[in-house]
């Protein structure tokens, strides 16, 4: 074994963490969980890339103090994969589903094989059950070790089926977890199976950095209040070109609802209306926030009927909103719809026909509430 390539490896992994930080910084401030877990990531390859070489500098050396920093820094790095394990987990699952009681029950649960694997760890501080380390100072795997990367790869295993079941696979098209999981995966099994080797930290170091850029990507096209994809994403990705119908929609009353009932109150009325189109529409349709309050179904349906459908749905799903109690006002949306053929129309006459169709229907819903217009055009 040549401890130049520990070093650098290390090194390797460090100057990657840091990297991350500083080039991250606006994301690492966020406080929501699915940001917390990727800031404890960070911090616990930090310490385990240190620790490993502090485990090859000590291992076989003779003298107490060699055998503590052996003993010590194989319990860290055993605590710090355990650790890596249950917080990408948790991290995959705040992310797509949000930090709700449901996804902290489920992560609780996740938690349990962890906590187990920390605690036997800890015993082997005093009684080898994990790994020996024998009279020569030498570290020696036992087979519970074996164990414990088997549950580790499990961990990591199901983060991916976590993501492949998520509901709205198109959200995470530019998220996937692949990017962590290959590396990591890659640089455990060459680690596990070849003592010597260093590659394991150093791969989840090379994870998250892909992870970040990932999330990068995502943040540039999801719209930040609302959750659904933005504006940026529909031109970038072109998805229309697949398409065959649309829904255009806006809030009515919605200056009206910012100047009565508050700006916070307009932000809110904006994410309930994305909580409608995302409960509303199927896997091969599209929800876009296009501008402000309006927003754009694009569906691989065809026919006027499926969109008249869509439309139905989503005026039930609008009812069940303001019928909860204690509201300071009450939704109403405008729609415009319209049938796509790129062979007969660009994607621009396509959206002035449903802008077109939404202003008629904005227009007959102020005609029979007057009272509510604050003028003759559109809202």
């Amino acid at each position: 074994m040549n401890i130049m390539h520990v070093y650098v490896a290390s090194a390797v992994g460090i100057a990657l963490v840091l990297s991350i930080i500083i080039c991250n910084a606006s994301i690492l401030k966020n406080e929501k969980a699915d940001y917390n877990m990727l800031r404890y990531m960070l911090i616990i390859v930090a310490i385990a890339c240190f620790f490993d070489v502090v485990i090859f500098v000590s291992d076989g050396k003779p003298g107490a103090t060699f055998r503590i920093a052996n003993l010590l820094g194989n319990t860290i790095t055993f605590l710090a994969t355990i650790s890596i394990c249950l917080l990408w987990n948790s991290f995959i699952i705040f992310h797509l589903y949000g930090e709700t009681a449901k996804t902290k029950r489920k992560v609780k649960l996740l938690s349990i094989p962890a906590i187990i694997m920390s605690s036997i760890t800890l015993i082997n501080l005093f009684i080898p059950l994990v790994f020996t380390i024998g009279d020569d100072n030498i570290y020696r795997r036992t087979p519970l070790a074996y164990v414990f990367s088997f549950i580790s790869i499990c961990y990591i295993l199901y983060s991916a089926y976590i993501h492949i079941t998520f509901r709205h696979k198109k959200y995470v098209n530019f998220f996937p977890v692949g990017v962590f999981l290959f590396p990591v995966l890659t640089g455990y099994l060459a680690q596990t199976l070849f003592y010597g080797l260093t590659t394991g930290w150093v791969s989840v170091a090379v994870g998250l950095c892909n992870t970040f850029m990932s999330i990068q990507k995502e943040n540039a096209y999801i719209d930040r209040l609302t959750g659904l994809l933005n504006r940026a994403y529909l031109f970038s990705s072109k998805l229309y070109t697949s398409m065959h119908g649309g829904i255009m929609l806006d809030i009515n009353q919605f200056k009206y609802i910012n100047d009565t009932c508050g700006h916070n109150a307009g932000d809110h009325a904006l994410i309930e209306v994305a909580a409608i189109l995302y409960e509303s529409i199927e896997d091969h349709d599209y929800a876009i926030r296009y501008a402000g309050d309006e927003f754009i179904i694009f569906t691989e349906n065809k026919g006027i009927e499926c969109l008249l459908q869509l439309k139905e749905k989503i005026i039930t799903e609008l009812s069940k909103i303001n019928s909860l109690p204690n509201r300071d006002y009450n939704l109403s949306l405008s729609f415009g719809l319209g049938e796509y053929d790129p062979e007969l129309e660009s994607f621009d006459e396509f959206i002035h026909k449903l802008d077109t169709n939404m202003y008629i229907d904005k227009k007959a819903y102020y005609s029979t509430h007057q009272e509510l217009s604050r003028r003759k055009t559109r809202n």
